[in-house]
């Protein structure tokens, strides 16, 4: 016999004998999980007595399911309360069995499930529903009206899409909705003032859309909202004072609109806020003083705004704040206070709100329990770095732009562990740490880290250093300049357009024609210098030229300035070229965002909250700005500057100026003679010349002689009147 055979047959019998214990296991863990849940009765025999769905909400559901596409199909069936409700990313939930024996759906969640279909107005079908949560998918399309019908509803989620439309008016009659989100889609519109009949709403969130129009003052109504979050959209008008009626509001977010005058003194009544964030509005006059009385208060976010006046000082004693960003604070200077106690303190901007005096020591105090963010750039701060910061372990540092001066502290580059940037003060810097002009790179840097903090340029005064250098003012070099912004070198139209594809944070030409200075950081996320380059990834250009000049682009988080040097004085045509290819995808959600800076030519402001995509009328669109300028002491300075006003919250979160190319042109003949003039001795060149033809023809120097003979006849002839 072959021996194996004894082997096969006790695996045969095991199997025999494990058959019937498996089938007996199956039956007990049917049925001990449904008596365990309560979803199964059970008759006195213990037979289990199976509960069904109604053939309408079965058939509506795999409607439904084949309209999301979701992929692999799911086919709910009468039963399939009774069994496992998991797939994948979606959850199936049922009611509990009715007297009849009857069960219904009341909970769809498919988050993240891929679905790329629409949503069916037969949904409304399903009028158990109490949870309907399809976020994170690529569905398109409009939000159906009938979804008002659903009356049991107490969560919608349907954020994170690509839905587009209005926002259905009906929603106001989900009289038991607590959640509302649909942030992160592209819907347009306004917010319907029905909302406001949501009673039992506790969250509202609708940020990242297009909506415009005011914010209904109905809002107020909702008198149990804990969040209301309509940031990055388009809307206008006053901050409503019904809003403070929301007493048990934590979360109140309003930022990156349109929303201008001054904050409603009714909010002063929002004593249980925890999250307070108002920037990149129009806001104007005072910071109020009654944000101090918010004592739960952990975010403050204020920036780029029209704020004027001081910050009030009880600010600096909220004791629970954490995070605190407040720029372009119009004001004659102000100081920081003696004393303050930020203790908790994790992110402190104070940019550009004309601070004096020096920093103080208790801020570096704080860096050594909870700070790790600190911006206090473009002020005009004095004296030096504290000391204290030795002890730190910042993640940012941004100084840039002060009157800080003494010795440079190398061991910064041991407090900051990120990025920093100190440059634009008066610091001296000791021997073993020289710079490479225009490479941002210490000669004797063996570690990579001490580039993370930028320190060029050292001064304010840098250019005149480089003038003084490479410059001959009574002879000077050029009368022309162009620069393919993020991008390599190319002509057109016979004109050399030089490549500007650094990515340091400072930059000088190699002929010393023109410099850029990129400084500040982005506020979402850390981000890197690779980032300063920006690339055109699917959009279309109708031309070579357009293709050519804007398809890259540079990018800077703040305050991007072009210095040209050595340039005959005079007057000059200088054109900016601009695209937007950052927020123009709908597929990552961007394409609503809005860029939005200013420009400086020659330190005027030449244009205030200029939007790229607005003056193109689109995305991926070509626009020239021409500007005429004065070029003086053979200078020319151009500065882009971000505010904080346009868009911070959406995909990519590279908010900041964003340049295509630069050209700049004489309106003057080298050696001081204007165009005009060039045209009017051309003119009366050409006028000279016709007269000596004329008067050479005449004397019968030129032309038929015989025929000028004739007219010289005639002309002696006496004249005969009839």
């Amino acid at each position: 016999m072959d021996e194996r055979a004894p082997i096969v047959l006790t695996k045969i019998v095991v199997l025999l004998f494990l058959f019937p214990l498996c089938q007996l296991g199956s039956e007990f863990k049917i049925q001990s999980a449904a008596e365990l849940s309560g979803y199964y009765p059970t008759s006195p025999l213990g037979t289990v007595n199976v509960s069904r769905l109604p053939n309408e909400e079965v058939e509506a559901f795999n409607k439904i399911v084949l309209s999301l596409e979701l992929v692999p199909v799911f086919r709910m069936k009468e039963t399939s309360c009774d069994e496992d409700q998991f797939l994948s990313s979606i959850f199936i939930g049922c009611t509990e069995s009715d007297n009849n024996n009857e069960r219904h759906i009341n909970n769809i969640t498919m988050e993240s499930a891929r679905l790329t279909g629409k949503i069916p107005e037969y949904v409304a079908d399903l009028t158990y529903l109490e949870k309907l949560d399809l976020s994170n998918n690529k569905l398109s399309g409009s939000i159906p009206d009938e979804l008002g019908d659903l009356s049991n509803l107490t969560i919608l989620d349907l954020s994170q899409n690509r839905l587009t439309g209005n926002i259905p008016s009906s929603l106001g009659k989900l009289k038991n909705l607590r959640e509302l989100s649909l942030f992160q889609n592209l819907l347009s519109g306004n917010i319907p003032a029905s909302l406001g009949s949501l009673s039992s709403l506790t969250i509202l969130r609708l940020w990242a859309n297009i909506l415009s129009g005011p914010i209904p003052a109905e809002l107020g109504n909702l008198t149990q909202l804990r969040r209301l979050a309509l940031d990055e959209n388009g809307l206008t008008g006053k901050a409503p004072p019904e809003l403070g009626k929301l007493s048990n509001l934590r979360h109140l977010g309003i930022s990156s609109n349109n929303i201008i005058g001054e904050l409603p003194k009714e909010y002063d009544n929002l004593r249980n806020l925890e999250i307070f964030a108002v920037c990149g509005n129009s806001l104007s006059g005072a910071i109020p003083r009654y944000i101090a009385n918010w004592k739960n208060l952990s975010v403050l976010d204020l920036i780029g705004n029209d704020f004027k006046g001081e910050l009030p000082q009880e600010i600096f004693n909220m004791s629970n704040l954490e995070i605190l960003r407040v720029a372009n604070l119009k004001n004659p200077g102000l100081a920081f206070p003696i004393s303050a106690n930020l203790t908790s303190i994790f992110t402190l901007i104070l940019r550009d709100c004309n601070i004096t005096g020096v920093i103080p020591s208790y801020i570096s105090d704080w860096s050594s329990q909870s700070l790790k963010n600190l911006d206090l750039s473009f002020n005009d701060l004095s004296g030096g770095i504290p000391d204290g910061f030795k002890q730190a372990s910042l993640y940012k540092l941004f100084l840039t732009g002060n009157m800080l001066n003494g010795t440079f502290p190398t061991w910064i580059y041991k407090t900051v562990e990120v990025l920093g940037d100190i440059s634009y003060n008066n610091f001296t810097f000791p021997d073993e740490l020289q710079m490479d002009l225009g490479y941002n790179n210490p000669k004797n840097a063996t570690d990579l880290h001490q580039t993370k903090i930028n320190i060029e340029p050292r001064n304010k005064t840098f250019d005149q250093e480089i003038m003084q250098k490479h410059c001959n003012r009574e002879k000077p070099k050029y009368h022309s300049l162009f620069i393919n912004a993020g991008a390599e070198e190319i002509t057109i139209e016979r004109n050399r357009y030089e490549a500007d594809n650094s990515t340091s944070n400072f930059y000088v030409s190699p002929e010393y024609n023109w410099a850029y200075s990129c400084s500040g950081h982005f506020l979402r996320g850390f981000t890197n210098s690779s980032d300063f380059v920006a690339k055109q990834k699917c959009g279309v250009f109708f031309n070579a030229k357009d293709a050519s000049l804007h398809s890259k682009a540079r990018l800077c988080p703040q305050s991007l300035t072009y210095y040209g040097f050595c340039l005959h004085e005079g007057s000059y045509n200088v054109t900016l070229h601009f695209s937007e290819i950052i927020f123009s995808k709908d597929e990552d959600l961007s394409s609503p965002g809005r860029r939005v800076f200013d420009i400086y030519i020659q330190d005027k402001l030449e244009l205030k909250d200029f939007n790229i995509k607005e003056d193109a009328k689109g995305a991926d669109e070509t626009l020239t700005k021409n500007f005429t300028v004065n070029v003086t002491n053979n200078l020319l300075k151009i500065k882009l500057l971000w505010n904080g006003k346009g868009s911070q919250y959406r995909n990519t979160y590279l908010h900041g100026p964003l340049i295509s190319a630069i050209s700049v042109t004489s309106n003057f003949k080298v050696g001081g003679k204007s165009k005009i003039w060039i045209m009017e001795m051309a003119l009366a060149s050409v006028a000279l010349g016709l007269l000596l033809l004329v008067l050479m023809w005449r004397m019968g120097w030129i032309g038929d002689r015989e025929l000028h003979d004739s007219e010289q006849s005639d002309a002696q002839r006496p004249i005969l009147y009839p």
